[in-house]
């Protein structure tokens, strides 16, 4: 079987897991447990990091009359859970008034909680059936590591696009007043040999709002748009902007 899962995106462009991606893989598991003899009853209890809660797939066998509401009750109480055995491991387990046999084999323990596959069946499992619980378990256990990276991940992004905006609303503020105070130098400097510093700073102004807004909409965008520059007009400009302290300070280049 191959590991695979959707990806949705978010308007602001982050990617991550749902919860009906996480319980359509688990719901495909657990049929494809039940369809193999003589497994009649599948559950899976696995971790939702979106929803922070654990939660359930139940899956029956074909011709199985479905559990009683007592006797599911009964499991997801998990009272017959009295050992703990190794992630990946499978292990049977009595359950009370039950003559079939229970298996669990554990995907993790996450928040002090078990997340693992219950199967129920008829007879001992062979041990080709038993490999294969444990690599269903184990794509289950890679499945839900990739979801909580995700949700981690939107967490984060979702927190980085919140500063950039309120330190760019921050930043707008003071590079107005700058701007302002840059015009009018230009204005009070007329005939003064200070007048082109006071340009240039208005100009760079413009330039590190432009660069701002460019930074913030960067996180609303799906894509990165990477263009090449010229690294010679680059430097040129630096230059040119820096010649009022150049002269100053009398440097050759």
């Amino acid at each position: 079987m191959t590991l695979g899962f959707s990806v949705q995106k978010l308007d602001n462009g982050s990617n991550y897991l749902s919860s009906s991606d996480i319980q359509s893989f688990c719901q495909l598991e657990s049929e494809q447990l039940t369809s193999k003899y003589p497994i009649f009853f599948a559950r899976i209890v696995y971790h939702d990091s979106l929803l922070r809660a654990n939660q359930e797939v139940i899956n029956y066998g074909q011709d199985q009359v479905p559990f009683s509401p007592k006797t599911l009750a009964y499991l997801r109480s998990e009272a017959w859970l009295t050992d703990f055995p190794p992630v990946l491991t499978l292990q049977k387990f009595k359950l009370k008034d039950f003559s079939s046999i229970s298996y669990i084999c554990p995907i993790s323990y996450r928040n002090q909680k078990t997340e693992y596959i219950q199967i129920i069946t008829h007879e001992p499992l062979s041990s080709s059936l038993q490999l294969y619980v444990k690599r269903s378990a184990m794509l289950l256990s890679k499945y839900v590591d990739i979801s909580l990276d995700y949700g981690r991940q939107k967490t984060e992004i979702q927190l980085l696009e919140d500063i950039l905006h309120r330190v760019g609303h921050q930043l707008r503020n003071s590079l107005g007043l700058i701007g302002l105070y840059a015009h009018n130098l230009c204005l009070g400097l007329e005939d003064s040999p200070w007048q082109e510093q006071a340009t240039i700073i208005g100009e760079s102004i413009q330039d590190l709002d432009t660069n701002l807004n460019e930074l913030i909409d960067c996180g609303q965008s799906a894509k990165l748009r990477v263009t090449l520059q010229d690294l010679r007009s680059l430097v040129v400009e630096s230059i040119t902007n820096l010649q009022p302290l150049i002269n100053q300070k009398n440097l050759k280049y």
